[in-house]
Order: C-alpha cells, then sequence, then structure tokens
C-alpha cells in the first residue's frame, strides 16, 4: 500500500488488494481511507461508482 495524499477529510491511497484492509484502516485510525482505484464523490454516501468487486482469481 502506497500513501498518495492525506487531506483534511481523508488519506488517499493506492495498492490495496481488497476493501477489508481499507475498513480495516479507517475503523482503527477513525480516519476516512479512500483507494485512488475507486474514487470518492462530494455529496454521495458510499462514494464509488461501482463499489469493489473481489479480484478475479487467477
Amino acid at each position: 500500500m502506497k500513501v498518495v495524499d492525506i487531506t483534511d477529510r481523508a488519506a488517499l491511497v493506492a495498492g490495496l488488494p481488497h476493501e477489508q484492509p481499507r475498513y480495516f484502516l479507517q475503523h482503527a485510525l477513525g480516519y476516512q481511507v479512500h483507494d485512488v482505484r475507486h474514487p470518492h464523490h462530494t455529496r454521495r454516501h458510499g462514494g464509488a461508482d461501482i463499489g469493489w468487486k473481489e479480484p478475479a482469481a487467477s
């Protein structure tokens, strides 16, 4: 995982394999964590366009 940016509202990160680590970090830190692959939009609760999908098995 790489921290891309930190604002007064959230940490923007890249490289999370799925949503669970983001969820854990967000609740452990008490701070919003957004992944660059799933951009959040102002005034939209849940924010991401389509949500997270589990990666296809290889």
